[in-house]
């Protein structure tokens, strides 16, 4: 049985907030038709189906699940990826510039963190919870306040709206799948590398929307491209702790990232609001262009890390 390796870089399904591009355009024909109630009731509808599958298929153990067979179960409970592990991957691609890249993003054999203390001290994490707040910031900022853009500055009517604001999370399925897949089988179960390409190119797309014109096409083709390259190292930044953590310890690790995720999806809007209240749209794309860039800066200070494990020895 073949399974994906075991850093899970490769998503099995799009983040969540990518099912909003179905809806964005049929949110406004019910809005429009039937009014604000209906878009609750359309809402509420999914959302109790969702929860009767969830009851039937999902259970706190693998172990407990009839869908879930032996060689799944040890791919679950064994998920470390170890040094030897990446070297027998890439030592049969030649073309691979394997130091190359480990010493661009920092490549280095650690011992996982096994406490809450040790946790606590690690600036990777920190750093990383960081750069996941200023992208969720970002996607937040995009889901809040494109709307209100399209209509104020761009002056266009409701169904274009609807239309070109479900571009970024078109893109954001696309970015979600292809950052998987990068991470995967170009980069080899790396995750430095998505991530800082998601930063790079969200530094220019926001600071492009700037300058970006009244027409609906490629105002569209503008904010799937924002969507797309912002989504391809996003999950990742989630993923991290997998790798720096004991698997005891990743879910207190990923709470930090997580909790600062929530915090940004709080603070872009309001910090955007006061940015319109004070100066305008321009500056707005400034500050998301900046605070893109604060990322790259916080992916330079941190490490990839390869969890080192009895069977592979210390080579520092």
């Amino acid at each position: 049985m073949n399974l994906p390796d075991p850093d899970m870089g490769h998503p099995l399904f799009p983040q969540r907030k990518s099912n909003i591009q179905y809806m964005d355009p049929y949110l406004f024909i019910y809005f429009i038709e039937f009014g604000w109630r209906t878009v609750f009731y359309v809402f509420a509808i999914p959302g109790i189906f969702l929860a009767v599958l969830w009851w039937l298929f999902v259970r706190d153990n693998p172990r407990d699940s009839r869908h879930v067979n032996e060689a799944e179960i040890h791919y679950i409970e064994h998920p470390t990826v170890t040094l030897e592990d990446t070297k027998k991957r890439t030592s049969s691609n030649a073309k691979h510039p394997e130091g190359v890249i480990d010493k661009i993003i920092r490549t280095k054999l650690v011992t996982p963190l096994k406490s809450n203390k040790e946790i606590l001290k690690s600036w990777n994490v920190w750093a990383d919870a960081a750069g996941y707040f200023c992208l969720v910031a970002i996607t937040y900022t995009i889901m809040t306040w494109i709307p209100t853009y399209l209509v104020q500055v761009k002056q266009f009517a409701i169904m274009k709206v609807g239309l070109v604001a479900s571009a970024p999370w078109i893109g954001a399925v696309l970015g979600n799948v292809i950052g998987g897949t990068l991470s995967d089988k170009v980069f080899h179960s790396r995750r430095k590398p998505v991530m800082l390409i998601t930063a790079i190119s969200t530094v220019f797309l926001m600071y492009s929307l700037k300058y970006a014109p009244n027409d609906m096409t490629i105002l569209g083709l503008l904010l799937l491209l924002a969507g797309t390259f912002l989504n391809l190292g996003y999950s990742m930044f989630l993923a991290y702790p997998m790798g720096i953590a004991t698997k005891d310890k990743v879910p207190f690790a990923a709470a930090i990232v997580n909790t600062a995720g929530s915090l940004g999806g709080a603070f872009g809007p309001f910090a955007v609001g006061l940015i319109l209240d004070m100066f305008g749209w321009n500056h707005v794309f400034t500050f998301l262009a900046g605070i893109s860039l604060l990322v790259v800066f916080l992916l330079i200070t941190m490490i990839e890390p390869i969890q080192k494990t009895d069977s592979v020895p210390n080579n520092n």
